[in-house]
């Protein structure tokens, strides 16, 4: 009898620790299923090993995801993320850059933007675009109006259209020389840049890249460019046959003289040029394009020669305070142009007044 009761405790206390042992071995199989499963899970929530519930919060999506805290707001997509902390916004990742749309909001009554950082466009002191980035989109910066400092990676080859445009308080950028593209208006409307230097592989520079920069004094060009040149702070193609910038804040006591050789002068090439009083153009000259002289409010005097076989319509635009051009064909060649917005002006043909 006595053994049999001995039986009976050995047996209990085996089975006890059958359970014991069973419970603090559990797999993470046993728990959720297989290892394949909570990766899964993982991913889809996006639980990282090292951050937990309280690290971070998920608000305004846009793209894959925002993360956000008092401090920093970090975009995490493909190739791409950007963190913004103390006024400084970094930009990582590979590839290019995503365009972006920007306009005003009437009910804001402001600038908004597609880009992320939407609603620190303000705020934005410096930007800081780490290698690995291709291009700066469309709109990337646009009204950035605290904007004072831009670091741009080897690597770049495309600034989009009014990528920087109305950030007018940046003073100064340089461009590296992988870049090979300045779209439209990309620096457009900034009033505090005093100076660019084109690099050597740039090969196309949008219309009215660097217009309305009302301190702009000099657009330089890298002798080793085979596309641009630049003299006396003025931006020629290689060929120095088209005028394409006039820098805004360009003085030469507001008279200037078109070089010799020079065929064509670019659409918006003095575009707001308000310190330009007098230009005379040499005999060579064929083209001017539209809107040429557009917002160059203290244009009195203009010279153009009898050569020249095409002018824009709307050659003048705003510049709406000439008051003398001196043309070197006929009346009737004149009127055939149909130059519009001098209503002020009077045109001195080689057959007569107008």
């Amino acid at each position: 009898m006595k053994f049999i009761k001995l039986l009976c405790v050995l047996l209990a206390m085996l089975f006890a620790c059958s359970v014991l042992f069973t419970g603090c071995g559990e797999s993470e199989e046993s728990k959720g299923g297989s290892k394949e499963d909570i990766k899964a899970k993982n991913d889809i929530t996006g639980t990282a090993d090292n951050k937990t519930d309280d690290d971070v919060s998920t608000s305004d999506p846009v793209g894959d995801e925002i993360i956000d805290s008092d401090e920093e707001e970090e975009y995490i997509a493909e190739d791409f993320a950007w963190t913004f902390e103390d006024g400084i916004l970094t930009i990582s990742g590979n590839g290019a850059m995503p365009d972006y749309e920007s306009d005003y909001d009437y009910d804001q009554k402001r600038i908004v933007s597609t880009a992320p950082w939407d609603r620190y466009l303000g705020d934005i002191e410096e930007v800081i675009i780490e290698k690995g980035i291709t291009s700066v989109g469309d709109d990337a910066f646009y009204w950035c109006d605290s904007l004072e400092k831009v670091t741009l990676p080897d690597g770049l080859t495309r600034i989009g259209k009014k990528a920087f445009s109305h950030c007018t308080r940046l003073k100064h950028i340089s461009l590296p020389d992988s870049l090979t593209s300045i779209d439209d208006r990309a620096f457009y409307y900034n009033y505090a840049l005093d100076s660019i230097f084109v690099p050597k592989n740039v090969a196309d520079i949008g219309e009215r890249a660097f217009s309305d920069c009302k301190y702009l004094v000099k657009i330089d060009v890298s002798e080793e460019n085979v596309s641009f040149a630049s003299k006396d702070g003025v931006l020629f193609n290689k060929g120095m046959t088209e005028l394409i910038a006039y820098p805004n804040n360009k003085s030469f006591y507001g008279i200037y003289h078109v070089p010799k050789g020079v065929k064509s002068i670019g659409d918006c090439a003095f575009y707001g040029c308000d310190r330009v009083e007098a230009v005379y153009m040499d005999d060579g000259l064929e083209r001017i394009g539209s809107w040429a002289f557009d917002g160059c409010y203290n244009l009195k005097t203009v010279k153009i020669p009898a050569n020249v076989t095409s002018i824009h319509v709307l050659v003048f635009g705003y510049a709406n305070n000439v008051e003398k051009i001196t043309f070197g064909g006929t009346v009737a060649l004149w009127n055939a142009f149909g130059v519009a917005e001098i209503e002020n002006a009077t045109v001195h043909c080689s057959d007569g007044d107008i």
